[in-house]
């Protein structure tokens, strides 16, 4: 009879190696020696990505935290090891994006488009589709123009403080 024994050593914790597989990603959409469109693909599927974890499997492991659950994963870490390792990771990751000292500029950027994405994007996506009898390409490249169009207009505003003095 054989037995086998699970050594936490030869397993990866899966959050921290989802996190490296996207960076991998964000790496080759940085070669200049890959095709531009291939590029924006590889940004496209790691941004798509990593909204996932956070919904999911960020979000899991707070609830397993929330619930006391202890029992360690095969790289034997527990949800409330894992949380603090997978946020200094994801912050890096972020941070490893942006230009340095314009870090604020573009997290404003980051929740600005996240925000209206979330609340226009579906709007006009059933607006054009209804207008077009159910045309979901249409509509699909209409909200692409539009937030295309968002970021550029975005890009070019100056953001150094507010913009209305106060008074006191």
């Amino acid at each position: 009879m054989t037995t086998n024994v699970i050594t936490s050593a030869l397993y990866l914790n899966r959050e921290l190696s989802w996190l490296a597989f996207n960076e991998r990603g964000v790496e080759e959409a940085a070669d200049p020696t890959t095709p531009l469109l291939e590029r924006v693909k590889f940004v496209a599927i790691a941004s798509s990505n990593l909204d996932e974890f956070f919904m999911v499997r960020v979000a899991g492991l707070m609830s397993e935290i929330e619930e006391g659950d202890v029992t360690p994963d095969l790289a034997g870490l527990t949800s409330a090891q894992q949380l603090p390792m997978v946020r200094e990771r994801a912050r890096a990751f972020m941070a490893s994006l942006t230009p340095k000292g314009r870090e604020g500029d573009f997290f404003g950027f980051f929740s600005l488009c996240g925000k209206s994405a979330a609340v226009l994007g579906p709007l006009i996506f059933g607006q054009v589709s209804h207008a077009t009898g159910g045309n979901q390409r249409l509509a699909i490249l209409t909200v692409m123009i539009l937030f295309i169009l968002g970021g550029v207009l975005l890009t070019r505003v100056q953001a150094g403080g507010p913009s209305i003095e106060r008074r006191t």
